[in-house]
């Protein structure tokens, strides 16, 4: 079984996969990494780690993983120009994140996928090309920010997915929060969708449920790790 970690900038998140994808939900920081492993580690044959996160956590999930996988081969995924290539002039500065979310439609060329998650990203492939793309606060850091900046408002969870004017200030900033990240999506995808004719959007990351009914997207909420599973298995068949 292959060990997929995506590890996040607030969360660490895993898929296990055997025939299919099955995301392991327990799995969200690396105490819990731990118990999980301590449970499963002889059914991992090898795990590949995607991180955007600080040194000091990566480093931490590794600890983890030598202590019970210590002759399971490791592999932390980076860019790869191979197999899918960026306009970015310095492509290191692409989150790996982003790029995965996009390699499962490397072969297909054209795609607009939005991962909405701590940040909400929203990047376009092209003539089998990433092509650039957005960054730009999710919802709940939104929120937060302008909770902290300002006296405190009340935020309830059941005002996240709507977009119509506010009737309250707690109203107005998540309805607004949602509408600003929905018309960036759509306008990119029309954008895109006017020149390229199979221009799909997509949407994934913790947040996406929020979008719904509001972006003619299809949810995809493995992408990242079906991504993970493309690269790790490119770079299992170059080691042969």
């Amino acid at each position: 079984m292959k060990l997929l970690i995506d590890l996040g900038n607030t969360r660490l998140k895993a898929c296990a996969h055997g025939e299919s994808l099955q995301l392991v939900g327990e799995i969200v920081d690396n105490h819990t990494l731990a118990v999980w492993l301590e449970r499963n580690a002889t059914s991992i044959t090898v795990v590949a780690i995607a991180s955007v996160a600080a040194r000091e956590s990566y480093q931490l999930v590794s600890s983890t993983l030598k202590s019970y996988l210590p002759s399971i081969q490791v592999f932390r995924l980076q860019y790869d120009a191979g197999l899918l290539a960026t306009s970015y002039e310095f492509p290191e500065q692409l989150g790996i994140d982003r790029w995965l979310a996009l390699l499962p439609f490397a072969k297909r060329g054209e795609a607009v996928v939005i991962d909405a998650g701590t940040a909400c990203t929203i990047d376009v492939l092209s003539n089998s090309k990433h092509q650039g793309g957005y960054i730009l606060p999710g919802l709940r850091l939104q929120r937060d920010v302008l909770a902290q900046q300002t006296a405190a408002v009340s935020f309830p969870r059941s005002q996240l997915g709507e977009v119509r004017l506010g009737l309250s200030t707690g109203e107005c900033v998540s309805h607004g929060s949602l509408r600003a990240l929905v018309t960036l999506a759509n306008d990119v995808g029309e954008e895109f969708g006017q020149t390229v004719e199979r221009a799909s959007l997509y949407i994934t990351g913790g947040d996406a449920p929020y979008f719904e009914g509001h972006l003619e997207a299809e949810k995809r909420p493995l992408l990242v790790f079906e991504g993970m599973l493309i690269a790790l298995d490119h770079l299992i068949e170059g080691n042969k």
